[in-house]
């Protein structure tokens, strides 16, 4: 008997160890070094969208530059599982970064990071910035 066939034997044998495979081998997909060609698309897709000089974030999305990790969290957070496959949604994930940095802007997050860097944090940084528009 091969080695597969002996592998294969052992699989039919013991189920739970068949599904604890295929579980952890699913719970690895979607990181840096494990992505599949669906979802190497999304990723590639966010990043255009992300760096297109008319959103309005765009210098906020080039400043994450890590890699791809940091687009990769985002991608996980709105994962599909599909039959088995974990599928990347570019267009969900950009959403939710679109509202992460509207959120940052609004509350002011970078300069707040600033002052507690410093150990100046005032009332004032905690607080919603004000639109000069609506003067």
């Amino acid at each position: 008997m091969s080695e597969a066939d002996s592998e294969s034997t052992a699989m039919k044998q013991n189920p739970e160890d068949d599904f604890v495979r295929r579980r952890d081998e699913r719970a690895k997909s979607g990181f840096e070094s494990n992505l599949n060609e669906q979802q190497r698309q999304e990723l590639e897709a966010l990043k255009k969208r992300l760096f297109d000089p008319s959103f309005a974030f765009v210098e906020d999305a080039k400043a994450e530059l890590d890699g791809d990790r940091f687009f990769l969290r985002f991608l996980r957070a709105t994962m599909k599982d599909k039959k088995g496959k974990r599928i990347f949604d570019a267009a969900a994930a950009f959403e939710r970064l679109e509202r992460m940095y509207k959120w940052r802007k609004e509350y002011n997050i970078d300069e707040l990071q600033t002052f507690i860097a410093n150990g100046t944090v005032s009332d004032q940084a905690i607080e919603p910035a004000k639109d000069s528009s609506s003067n």
